[in-house]
């Protein structure tokens, strides 16, 4: 025998899609034809395809068949029938139509579970669902027809069998019929023969939504979208399930960073299924972008803080330092004042015009003397101090280095 430890069964059943071919066991006027039965747990097998159940094949006329009978494990073949006798494999010629049964017969005992799968489909649709058994068999068989999915076990009576259906998108488990009922788990004993009908229904596929924000010079196209760089389809409805691939373009001069929310990493195409409703980012940056136009004003000092560009401009209203985000914009006046160096944090922006430190908020102000002298480079720590070296002071003083916290000056070095 053959033990299963588990017995997946899969069915598809297409209704209504317009196949004109003519269905399996027709016959051409005057043409010899076949015809097979197996009564019992066992299939025929010689004359085409296996056959179980009722079948008829189509050999060309005086065609000589051998024909063997296989018993399911735990069957037993009785014998043949009609055209065919004994127990052993069967010689038929086919000059006319011919029939023979293969009769097969189980020991007492032994129960046989048949799973029936019934749909309620929509005209052209396609269902499918799984039946899963957990108990051990002696034997399984499925197969599909035109009508009904059949799943047949044999089982030892006595066994406990546990069946659950479930289907997959465009159609739905409705429950059980005849040996069990509801939607839920259908546990059976075998007592003899048991039939159980799982019940699938039809209809529209569920409908999700994929949606694509865009930040920065770039597209993102893909299920329908077009978005960024003006263009606004960021938003399109996919039968749930379904593979998606979004792919990103950036603009002339531009590249592609990443891609944030149901995608990830910065692989220019991204592949996802959407089960429900789903968001993606996708930024991209210029790689040379002109922040301040050179328009004859601008000053060499140049500085950086998290989110924006500090240089220096001298224009009618005379020398000033000014602002400008990183990601580019309108430049913004912060304080008056040459500068011959800038650092700065997010809080503050600090220069000095070589006599003198001063600092001014970052959003702009008036700006503050700090200390005085002749003033070379500055820079700035992680905690906000502020370095400094002075050549000498006013009053003929060595130089000096110098380190300000919370506007306390201390000498660290002479």
């Amino acid at each position: 025998m053959r033990p299963l430890t588990a017995t997946t069964i899969v069915f598809a059943l297409c209704v209504a899609c317009g196949d004109t071919t003519p269905p399996v066991g027709s016959i051409t006027p005057g043409q010899p034809a076949l015809h097979i039965t197996t009564p019992g747990d066992g299939m025929v097998r010689g004359a085409g395809s296996d056959c179980r159940g009722s079948c008829t094949a189509k050999p060309a006329a005086g065609s000589q068949l051998r024909l063997e009978a296989i018993a399911d494990p735990g069957a037993t073949f009785a014998g043949w029938s009609g055209a065919c006798s004994g127990t052993g494999a069967c010689q038929v010629t086919v000059t006319g139509d011919v029939s023979v049964t293969a009769t097969f017969t189980r020991p007492s005992g032994m129960g046989r579970l048949t799973v029936v799968a019934q749909t309620a489909p929509a005209p052209d649709a396609v269902l499918s669902g799984t039946v899963t058994s957990t108990a051990t068999a002696t034997d399984n068989y499925s197969g599909v027809s035109t009508v009904n999915f059949f799943y047949r076990n044999v089982f030892a009576d006595g066994t406990t069998v546990s069946l659950a259906a479930t289907s997959p998108v465009g159609s739905k488990f409705a429950g059980w019929g005849v040996g069990c009922s509801g939607p839920g788990a259908c546990n059976i004993t075998i007592r003899g023969d048991v039939q159980v009908f799982a019940h699938f229904d039809g209809g529209p596929p569920a409908q999700v939504t994929v949606s694509a924000a865009v930040s920065g010079p770039g597209t993102v196209t893909g299920a329908g979208m077009n978005c960024g760089d003006g263009a606004t389809t960021c938003s399109a409805s996919v039968v749930a399930g379904t593979p998606v691939t979004l792919t990103a373009v950036a603009s002339p001069q531009a590249q592609f960073m990443s891609w944030g929310g149901a995608c990830s990493g910065n692989g220019q195409t991204c592949q996802l299924t959407a089960q429900t409703d789903t968001s993606v980012t996708a930024t991209f940056e210029f790689e040379l972008q002109t922040l301040a136009a050179n328009d004859g004003t601008n000053q060499f000092a140049l500085a950086l803080n998290s989110t924006n560009v500090f240089f220096v401009r001298r224009t009618s209203d005379g020398p000033a330092v000014w602002s400008i985000p990183k990601s580019g914009g309108t430049p913004v006046r912060v304080a008056s004042g040459t500068a011959g160096f800038i650092v700065a944090d997010d809080a503050f922006v600090y220069w000095t015009d070589g006599a003198g430190i001063y600092s001014a908020p970052v959003a702009g102000g008036t700006g503050s003397l700090l200390a005085t002298g002749m003033i070379g480079r500055l820079a700035l720590d992680e905690f906000g101090a502020l370095y400094w070296i002075l050549m000498r002071d006013f009053q003929g003083g060595k130089g000096s280095l110098h380190r300000m916290q919370n506007r306390v000056d201390a000498v660290i070095a002479s």
